[in-house]
């Protein structure tokens, strides 16, 4: 009896899967087109240039100019930023006003001896409040030049604080006060790097548009699952009602059906699978082209989308409510595990469990499988 009841659903299933197909088509080719697209513009292949970053320092302070010079000639920063002097400040508002610089730094006069000593006499600095990557990075690198100066700054004044507790001789504090004022000079402010840059992929081993295609093919059978609702969700009381009467149960019912959805999940991903190797073989496409070696790395994901559409389908709600859900959780799932902003991207909160969740596995696991 299970098996007719199994029969019948791949019945009831089939007249669902031309169109369930027709329309995974049409949206596998607009998002291959996104992503090529996205790749050429957002992800291009030329060198980063550094951006300009506006410096006013006073012209009569030997010590703002030997802080000028200090920073400017770190190779880090010269790989990041490319810093032009500025006479005033207004003058440099109005350049950042202008977008002609990303940040302006004001120096203050005797900003040497205040790193040394550790008097409150900060560096100023201002951006323009774009949100671009371009600021975040910039922002990102002055807060990680502050910390390694505040470090080194504590570390010098425990010295010296020790120094003069013990009672030493002036001869003796003079020396040490010499001593470690040198050290912070030739091991904290004369470097010639402060990070050492390599450029890496934000997708990892892959190039966004291999990486992004596999997230969407994920996507496309999530949201295949839509036709898969109506599919769960029309069985009656009455049709479980007379089942039940033949020793059809409620469990047989869920098994015959989720048997019934990874089946057709799996045609569609046969589908979706050759179409990318097929394409590959055409040229701008040769990167997303799979191997074929890597074609039953999906059975992991079929079984989880088909767990996760059955499980919403029997949710107490309505087909649009259903529907909703499995859009609103795709989304989330996609969110968090990186599969539409990369996980270096994301929020610091997100990031330390993002390499956790069931998406992130999923996408690296048929990354793996495709593309090695």
């Amino acid at each position: 009896m299970f098996f007719r009841l199994f029969l019948t659903d791949l019945k009831r299933i089939k007249q669902r899967f031309l169109p369930l197909v027709l329309i995974t088509l049409i949206l596998a080719v607009g998002l291959s087109v996104v992503v090529l697209l996205s790749n050429r513009l957002l992800y291009n292949e030329q060198t980063i240039e550094p951006v300009n970053v506006g410096l006013v320092a006073d012209a009569s302070s030997p010590y703002a100019k030997m802080a000028y010079s200090m920073v400017s000639e770190m190779d880090s920063y010269r790989a990041t930023c490319h810093f032009i002097e500025i006479a005033s400040e207004d003058h440099g508002r109005q350049m950042l006003a202008n977008d002609q610089i990303k940040a302006l730094i004001i120096i203050p006069d005797n900003i040497i001896n205040s790193i040394i000593y550790g008097e409150d006499n900060p560096i100023t600095v201002i951006y323009k409040q774009d949100g671009t990557l371009e600021t975040y990075t910039l922002n990102e690198v002055f807060k990680s030049t502050s910390s390694m100066l505040a470090t080194a700054q504590a570390a010098t004044t425990i010295i010296y604080q020790g120094a003069y507790q013990m009672g030493l001789p002036d001869t003796a504090l003079d020396q040490i006060a010499t001593d470690a004022d040198n050290l912070y000079m030739d091991y904290v402010l004369s470097r010639t790097e402060l990070y050492i840059r390599e450029d890496l992929q934000l997708t990892g081993a892959y190039t966004p548009y291999q990486y992004y295609i596999v997230s969407g093919l994920l996507l496309l059978l999530f949201f295949s699952g839509i036709v898969f609702l109506s599919f769960i969700k029309g069985n009656s009381d009455t049709l479980r009602l007379r089942l039940k009467l033949h020793g059809i149960t409620g469990a047989h019912i869920i098994i015959s059906q989720y048997l019934t959805l990874t089946i057709t999940l799996f045609m569609i991903y046969t589908i979706l699978f050759f179409s990318c190797m097929t394409g590959g073989t055409i040229g701008h496409f040769a990167p997303l082209q799979f191997h074929i070696s890597g074609f039953f790395a999906g059975i992991l994901a079929i079984l989880f989308i088909g767990f996760v559409i059955l499980l919403i389908g029997y949710l107490p709600t309505g087909y649009s409510g259903a529907c909703l859900l499995l859009f609103l959780t795709a989304f989330l799932l996609a969110y968090i595990g990186g599969g539409i902003v990369p996980v270096r991207l994301l929020p610091d909160f997100i990031q330390n469990f993002a390499e956790h969740t069931p998406y992130y596995q999923l996408l690296n696991h048929l990354c793996n499988g495709f593309y090695h």
